[in-house]
C-alpha cells in the first residue's frame, strides 16, 4: 500500500491531535497533586442561614469545605471524622450536625473554627 500525501497529512494531524490529548492529562494530573483537595466526594451542600458561606461535606474528606460567598475565598474546618454522609446547619446558629462513617457518630461542627485559608 502507497501512502499519499493525504494519508501523511491526516496521520499527521491524528498523532498531534493525541499527543496534545496526553499532555493535556499528564497537565491535569499533575495540577491536581499540587493543589489541595476541596472536594472528595460530596454529600452534603448547606447554605448559611445569612447567605454569606457554603458548607460542603465530603464523604472522603477528613473536613468541610466553606466557601465565602462574597469574596469567593476558601477555608477549610479539618476534623478527625472520615466518611461523613450526611450534614445540616441549626438555624440561626454557628454549628453544623453531621452523620459520620469513621468514627460512627452524630459530630457537631463550630463553623467558626478553621484551618489555613485555601
Amino acid at each position: 500500500m502507497f501512502w499519499t500525501t493525504k494519508d501523511s497529512i491526516l496521520q499527521g494531524v491524528h498523532f498531534a491531535a493525541l499527543a496534545l490529548l496526553l499532555s493535556a492529562i499528564a497537565g491535569a494530573a499533575s495540577a491536581q497533586t499540587e493543589e489541595p483537595r476541596l472536594f472528595a466526594r460530596p454529600v452534603a451542600v448547606i447554605m448559611s442561614d445569612d447567605n454569606a458561606s457554603v458548607f460542603i461535606a465530603s464523604r472522603d474528606l477528613p473536613a468541610i469545605t466553606v466557601i465565602d460567598c462574597n469574596t469567593l475565598e476558601t477555608r477549610m474546618i479539618e476534623g478527625h471524622w472520615s466518611g461523613i454522609v450526611d450534614a445540616a446547619l441549626f438555624p440561626e446558629s454557628k454549628s453544623l450536625v453531621a452523620v459520620s462513617i469513621t468514627p460512627p457518630s452524630v459530630i457537631l461542627i463550630d463553623t467558626t473554627r478553621s484551618s489555613a485559608n485555601v
